[in-house]
């Protein structure tokens, strides 16, 4: 068990368990879909164990909401039925598809309005799971930081809340541990960066129409999502009466599974709106879904929605989170002990207890860490944690950091692994920052901040950068290729280049470094290998691809129409090292200042640079300086 409070007692706790035994709580969460079917997963547990009432409840609030489906992002309530709770809280998670389509602040509207939900009832304390992170697709790591986050917030939001406790409680494993990882991260910084705006405002337009399929019991609700999914295929296959392409993932009723459906429009439907054009403003079966898998057809209908006025938003205001403190872990655990007497049952607890003392062990230990020590003992704290350990820390020497580990041998063997992993990997963390920012070693000692390096035709960069050249360009005759070594413009480019690392952490397998040809037409080179800024926008004034420094795959593309023609007939070319980062390939766009935002409704990060085609390459535009060094300097005739 992992406890995390705040300075007014708000408290959040992490246990594995079964959530509908869960104890000491008022109300527990229901990871639910929109119609409120208890199709599998924890939603299902939770209906068997309540029985009928809990179910029959759920219709009336469907019927209740107009036979419509609760949208994502909210929560509604029932009573728990053969459950010994207060009420049940059903919370509407989003449908994961692509991390595009709003389901981050989905989700944590939906944690937040089922706390909110809980304290409008005056409830102390609420037990909930890993909202849609199984049944529908939510990546776990993005699941528990924002139902973690949308805890924390709400706790902010209500400084005198009356629910204290939340218990963060799943069968699974790898929930439970990335539960406990997250709630002792510091989270106050994290909300407010562009890339988690998790607390931005988040509502979905009305829907135009309630559609359903037809099951041997009646007529279903499709979720929300689907429904429209659905109605915007409906309403392109009017348009176009173009056969519809449809794919859904919608719950087996039977199993909780998510199952393939293929959306099938009717062709005779032109017909029928054309006999009766008031057929779209009543209850209309417009085609079937096919189940991939066995390929069984069921009919879909479609209901018109009364449109209603839009209620005035409120501009919501996030307050800024607390800092939380890591609790004393406890190792005991709550036992069933049965005997014939009394006695035998003492008997029993107090071997289990010296048990658990015998298991227990207290051991010294000391790594060596450099700097920011009161960092590094936050981080050990969080190692200490998931290990169900102690950690206390003694004075510091030096720059040894000494601490006494307690807990179970396994687990204490266990931590100090990983405490030994994790100095380890900031002391070579360290020491690549260190080298990764140093100009390259065969530069040597260099008097003067910028100087040319004539290479060898020997050496394998030489053989390199000419095969590279005669791969488009059969004829060339490469003349010399210079190193350019300019230390300070190297030191601005290095330093991008680690930033860039660090904000792409996330996608380790992108490559966010380049070598591509650059001309600089009727420009002397000199003016970027001795230039305040290597390659520099200022020159650049129109393009295909707005105004950005543009770098090409083909050395053709540069060679023949970009090089800079020197006197003699000679010409001259850059090899550079280019930041291309995460790339957008698209057509041809005059108007570019920069590159587009990932996406536009959840984050403001952008790509880090453009690409397209033109002239025979690829070619990739940069709109900032400095983002590319001007490794080599070519000089050739062709």
């Amino acid at each position: 068990m992992i406890t995390v409070v705040n300075n007014r007692g708000q408290t959040i706790v992490v246990e594995k368990g079964d959530i509908t035994k869960a104890k000491n709580v008022d109300a527990i969460v229901s990871a639910a879909n929109g119609p409120l079917y208890h199709a599998g997963g924890v939603d299902k547990a939770i209906a068997d164990a309540a029985g009928p009432a809990l179910d029959q409840e759920c219709k009336q609030l469907i019927a209740g909401n107009k036979g419509s489906p609760f949208p994502a992002g909210t929560a509604v309530k029932t009573t728990a039925g053969n459950l010994l709770f207060k009420y049940v809280i059903h919370a509407i998670g989003p449908q994961y598809e692509d991390g595009k389509q709003q389901e981050h602040p989905l989700l944590f509207s939906t944690v937040l309005s089922s706390l909110r939900l809980a304290e409008d009832e005056k409830f102390t304390s609420v037990a909930l799971p890993a909202i849609s992170a199984n049944t529908y697709g939510f990546p776990l790591r993005d699941c528990t930081n924002i139902v973690v986050c949308a805890i924390k917030q709400f706790f902010a939001d209500f400084p005198k809340s009356n629910v204290r406790k939340v218990i963060l409680l799943d069968m699974d494993d790898a929930a439970c541990n990335s539960f406990a990882r997250e709630v002792v991260v510091d989270h106050r910084n994290t909300l407010v960066a562009d890339e988690d705006n998790y607390v931005m405002p988040c509502k979905l337009p009305s829907l135009k129409a309630s559609w359903k399929w037809e099951d041997n019991d009646g007529e279903k609700l499709y979720c929300e999502h689907d429904m429209r999914s659905i109605e915007t295929a409906f309403q392109q296959y009017l348009n176009t009466w173009t056969a519809s392409e449809l794919i859904i993932r919608c719950d087996a009723l039977n199993t909780g599974i998510l199952t393939n459906y293929q959306i099938h429009f009717y062709a005779d439907l032109k017909r029928i709106l054309i006999n009766d054009p008031n057929a779209l403003n009543k209850r209309l079966i417009c085609g079937h879904q096919l189940k991939e898998a066995s390929g069984y057809r069921r009919n879909i209908i479609r209901y018109p929605v009364v449109q209603e006025e839009d209620s005035p938003s409120v501009v919501y205001q996030p307050k800024p989170l607390d800092s939380y403190d890591l609790q004393a872990i406890t190792t005991e655990t709550a036992w069933d002990i049965t005997g014939i007497t009394n006695e035998s049952v003492k008997q029993a607890e107090a071997a289990v207890r010296k048990a658990i003392d015998m298991a227990t062990i207290s051991e010294p230990f000391s790594i060596n860490l450099s700097q920011d020590l009161e960092d590094h003992k936050e981080q050990l704290i969080k190692i200490a944690a998931q290990q169900r350990i102690e950690i206390n820390f003694e004075q510091e020497c030096s720059e040894q950091l000494q601490m006494t580990l307690k807990g179970l041998k396994a687990n204490v063997f266990e931590a100090k692994l990983k405490i030994a992993l994790y100095a380890q990997d900031i002391l070579k963390t360290h020491a690549d920052n260190a080298d990764e920012l140093r100009p390259p070693e065969e530069w040597g000692n260099q008097e003067t901040e910028c100087k040319l390096v004539e290479i060898p035709r020997d050496d394998p960069n030489f053989i390199r950068i000419e095969t590279r050249m005669k791969e488009t360009l059969d004829t060339v005759k490469i003349e010399k290729i210079e190193r350019v070594q300019n230390v300070r413009m190297w030191s601005h480019y290095a330093f991008r280049r680690r930033e860039l690392k660090k904000e792409l952490h996330l996608m380790p397998n992108l490559q966010i470094e380049m070598e591509l040809f650059h001309g600089t037409n009727n420009t002397q080179p000199s003016e970027v290998y001795n230039g305040e800024y290597g390659f520099d926008m200022t020159f650049c004034t129109s393009g295909k691809w707005g105004i950005g420094t543009y770098f090409a795959q083909k050395a053709s593309y540069s060679c023949t129409g970009f090089a800079f023609k020197l006197p003699n007939g000679k010409r001259q070319v850059f090899l550079a090292q280019v930041l291309t980062g995460d790339v957008y390939d698209c057509p041809s766009d005059p108007s570019l200042r920069r590159p587009p935002k990932k996406n536009e409704s959840v984050s403001g990060r952008r790509y880090n640079s453009v690409s397209g085609d033109t002239r025979g390459s690829k070619v990739y535009i940069v709109y900032e300086n400095r983002l590319a060094y001007p490794a080599y300097l070519i000089t050739f005739t062709c």
